[in-house]
């Protein structure tokens, strides 16, 4: 088996870290895994001090900062040029899963599901905004296989936001 493990960012704590540590675990475990970061970093290095493959992919990232008309056109440009990169880096890989780290980079979902490679989306946020926001943001996890998420306060906003994803969505602490 081989999985993609996409990041959101080239960092060592919070959510990066805990992607860096569950490839470790499955790449232990027989594995193949590619750990694909937006950014260089810290976390890179730490992860292939751990033994990943590590690369780095041009990834449009969600930021609260993009709620912006600028912010919106800058972010639609950088998903326009990493398309490719991201085609090309799932044919080169082939794959058999995505593991998306976060919500803010639906990017991966849309190109996975396009190449029907199974993609598993790991939720690490509460958004807790306005509706229409939460609504905007989860709206990628339609794309997901599964959803795996960190506590049932998590679960319970993605539930009330999209009941039809309930099914998907599962607790892993």
């Amino acid at each position: 088996m081989k999985i993609l493990f996409a990041g959101a960012s080239g960092d060592r704590y919070g959510a990066d870290a805990v992607l860096a540590a569950i490839a470790v675990h499955m790449q232990s475990r027989g594995v193949d895994c590619l750990l694909v970061l937006p950014e260089n970093g810290p976390g890179r290095d730490v992860a292939v001090e751990e033994g990943l493959r590590v690369e780095i992919v041009e990834t449009p990232v969600l930021r609260r900062s993009d709620l912006s008309v600028i912010g919106l056109l800058r972010l639609l440009l950088c998903f326009v040029t990493a398309w490719a990169s991201h085609v090309r880096a799932l044919r080169r890989e082939r794959p058999d899963v995505i593991w998306v780290n976060t919500i803010t980079i639906p990017l991966w979902s849309v190109v996975g599901r396009l190449l029907t490679v199974c993609v598993v989306c790991h939720g690490h946020e509460i958004v807790g905004s306005p509706r229409w926001l939460r609504r905007l943001l989860y709206l990628p996890l339609f794309l997901a296989h599964r959803i795996v998420l960190v506590s049932d306060a998590c679960r319970s906003e993605l539930v009330a936001t999209y009941p039809r994803l309930e099914r998907r969505a599962l607790v892993v602490v």
